[in-house]
Formats: structure tokens, sequence, C-alpha cells
């Protein structure tokens, strides 16, 4: 989906940091301030505050779990996560890792992980030559020296497998030019003690030859298929967790969190990541691809008579009305309860007038931050002929579609237009803005308060017809 604008795609940077490196290359890169060299490292606060900058990896997107909250499963310590990583990054890698970074700042954090912050200034159309490329890193990395704390920087790999629906062949720097781009990274950690180099182009190498990795104190082997999405992108929920198990031993190798509190094994992380909250964030987008900035989101919760779930969810009053798109957007809802786990998946629509996107179902498990893209798209039509028992055309008769106005939270009463239409002279009337679905219609005539029940329009149907009688 993301492929539509400007060509770009999320970053993969995350394939790269879920396989162990071979034995050499199994800890931070040499000549980086983890190697051995640099100052002498203090310890991390007792409750220490990480700050994550990043693209979609860090973002959680495709497997539902971002880096922070996956990191927190890693470790018993008591630690506060500040997630100032972006979905977009890939649209603006300037402005967007801008304000991830102003974000970060402003929360004032003991270490900093960029992961995959710098993958987008070294890919992206728009920077065929080298030199384009290398400008654009080099205000990342500009960007990365406002921090004065600890901060654990990702290389940026070679990734030339993935799909091409998801990274362009032009996005891709030769590989001669990412040699040099590497060399220019390198050569900027090599004067900064407070940053670590994260080896990503060898954790990947090692995970295509299936080289096992050193994790919890043993070595470890995880099938390709555990770590990776098909698209040779993106990452599993168990990927997410094993990327974070890295990371969280680096952090504690250089003090920023105590070794003594990560866990033991992937079992207990991904234990703790069920017993975790659960987040559902919305992503609306408009038709040419930008955020939309109008409109609604509605959520559908199907709740069986149950009086112990009934109450249960009864907070929830972020999904019992529809959300305005001009406060928020993305919609992000956090620590939603488990409860809502126990019936059927919520539906979400989003709407602006006569726009409407597909209905989505938001299949939620323990400690998910399920991250679900909505776009807007100019909703079907269905033309109502209404006619009388003797086949002459009744103006004035005021036409619903029970299933769209349910679909966005109103009812018959509801004064909003949408999907509601009244027959002129010539007994018809246009519904506008309905979902692909089968449409179920209600109608009233002219002057009644009561409601009468109407044809069911099948999905593919574009008119139908009302007799009274």
């Amino acid at each position: 989906m993301f492929a539509s604008i400007r060509g770009r795609l999320l970053p993969l940077l995350a394939v790269l940091i879920f396989a162990a490196p071979p034995a050499s290359a199994q800890g931070p890169i040499e000549g980086s301030n983890a190697a051995g060299g640099g100052a002498a490292v203090a310890p991390a606060p007792a409750a220490p505050r990480l700050a994550f900058v990043g693209a979609s990896i860090s973002a959680g997107f495709g497997n539902g779990l971002t880096l922070a909250k996956a990191l927190e499963a890693t470790t018993a310590q008591s630690f506060t996560t500040v997630d100032a990583s972006d979905l977009f990054t890939f649209s603006d890698e300037d402005a967007k890792s801008l304000a991830g970074v102003e974000k970060a700042l402003a929360a004032k954090p003991d270490a900093v992980v960029a992961l995959d912050f710098l993958f987008w200034f070294a890919y992206g159309f728009g920077k065929p030559a080298y030199e384009d490329r290398k400008a654009s890193l080099e205000r990342g990395l500009a960007l990365l020296e406002r921090f004065e704390c600890p901060i654990y920087v990702g290389l940026i790999p070679h990734i030339t497998d993935a799909s091409r629906a998801m990274l362009a062949a032009e996005s891709v720097p030769s590989a001669e030019q990412l040699a040099k781009l590497d060399a220019v990274v390198k050569a900027w950690a090599e004067k900064r003690e407070k940053v670590t180099l994260l080896p990503v182009p060898e954790w990947l190498t090692a995970l295509k030859t299936g080289a096992e990795i050193d994790l919890f104190g043993a070595k470890q082997r995880y099938e390709r298929r555990e770590i990776l999405n098909a698209d040779n992108l993106h990452l599993s929920r168990r990927g997410t967790l094993v990327a974070a198990a890295l990371v969280a031993r680096e952090l504690a190798a250089r003090k920023a969190l105590d070794a003594g509190s990560l866990a033991k094994d992937l079992a207990a992380i991904e234990k703790r990541a069920d017993e975790m909250g659960t987040s559902l964030t919305v992503v609306v987008k408009e038709p040419d691809g930008k955020l939309a900035r109008e409109g609604h989101v509605a959520f559908r919760l199907k709740i069986p008579f149950d009086p112990e779930l009934m109450a249960a969810l009864s907070g929830l009053s972020d999904l019992q009305t529809p959300q305005d798109l001009a406060k928020q957007n993305p919609i992000v809802l956090r620590g939603l309860p488990l409860a809502l786990l126990e019936i059927p998946a919520p539906e979400i629509r989003a709407y602006r007038g006569d726009f409407v996107t597909k209905t989505a179902t938001a299949k939620l498990a323990k400690g998910d931050n399920r991250v679900i893209l909505l776009t807007l798209e100019r909703g079907r039509e269905i033309a109502v002929t209404v006619r009388d028992a003797e086949s002459r055309p009744v103006a004035g008769v005021e036409v619903v579609s029970l299933t769209e106005r349910r679909a966005r939270k109103l009812d018959r009463k509801d004064a909003d237009p949408a999907a509601r239409a009244v027959t002129d002279a010539e007994g018809r009337c246009v519904l506008r803005g309905l979902g692909a679905e089968e449409q179920k219609l209600s109608f009233r005539r002219e002057g009644r308060t009561g409601w009468t029940g109407g044809p069911t329009v099948a999905p593919d149907a574009a008119e139908t017809t009302i007799t009274l009688r």
C-alpha cells in the first residue's frame, strides 16, 4: 500500500536485525564505542528512560508490535520507553525523523535506540547519485548528533531480494554506493564515544546463511519463516521479539540495562509480551495517499449479553463513539482490556461524506500493537425508485441504508445526511457513500413517523425498486 507514496516502501531494516552473525560479528562493530574502546561506561539509572527513533520497523508495521514494546518484554527491570518512531518515515525522512528526534529529546532519555533510523536517508527515490545519497545520510547523522546520551545506531544493510512491489529497484543504492555510505557512518561514529554501531548487515548475512544466533547465553537457531513475513521484508511478531532481545543484549553490554534482569529464553519474552496491554492504531489515508484530516472512524463491537464482559468493556468510550480525524490521525488506543479479546473482532470503518473505506476487522492478540491501514474511496451509489401499487412514482419518500448508517454509528433518527435520500417527483433518489457489502434499506413516507423495512441490495447491484402497498 505504501509503495504508492513516492514509490517508496517501508524500511526493511527489520529484516536485518534478527539473525545473529557468525562468531566474529556477534557484537557491536569494531571501532565504535561498544567494541571496547572509548570512555568508561557509567551504570545507567535504576529505572532508565529509553527512547526509540526510526521508521516502520521500529514502529511495528506488519506485525503489530513496536520495538519499544517488545524491548519491555525482554527484561524484568523497571524502565520507561518513549516511542518516537514513525510509520510514515519513508514518505519524508527529513521531516518525520526531525519530529521523532525532537519528541525523544523532550523526554530527556538515558539512551536512544535508532535501529532503522538511517535507512531512508540512504534509500529512496530522488537520490540516484552517490553524492545525493551521501548528502541525505549526513542530514540524518546530524539529527542524531543532537543526542548527548548513549545512542545505538543500526548500520544500513544492502537489500536486494525484497519484493519489488514493496521496494522499487530505483530506491536501492548500488553495492559500491552503500560501501561508501557505510564508511561515512563508521567515520562519524568513530569520533563520537557515545555511539554504538549495531552490525545489522552482518546479522542479515547470518540470517540468510542459517548461522546460529548467540543469544540468551547459548547458540540459538530460528527458521527464517519464524522471523520474517512472506514478503522477505517485514518481521513477524516473533521476529520483533528476537530483534528486541538482540538490542537488549547490546544495551546490557553497555550497562544501559541490568544484564541480570534479562529474560533467559524466547519463551519467557513471549510470555511477558502476551501479558502486556493491547493497543490498536488506525491510520486513514485519502485516495492520493495523504493522511486524512477530515472524517471519522467508527468501531463496531459485537458484545454478547454477558454482565461481566459488558462491565469490563463499559469504559471503552473511544470505541463507542466515532473518532474525529481532524483531531487525531493516526488514532491510537492504548491499554485495551483483555476482555476485548473475548468478543468477535471489532469492525472498523472510516468515512468522510460520500467517501468510505472498506470495513477492516481488528484481530487482536495479547500484547499486540495492531496497526490497521484504511484508504478512503468514493462510496458506492444505489439508485432507488419508489412506486405505489399502481406503479405510479411516489415523491417525498425518505430512504436510508441501515447497513451504512450502522457502520457509521448513525441511527435512522440522526440528521446526518449520509446514506440518506428523498425521492423526487419521479419517485427517484440516489443513496451515496455506501460500502461495497450488501445494503439493507429502510424507508418512510412523507408525514409518517414509522419506518418500514425495505429490500436488501446485493453487492453488485446499482439500483432497486420499492413498491408501496
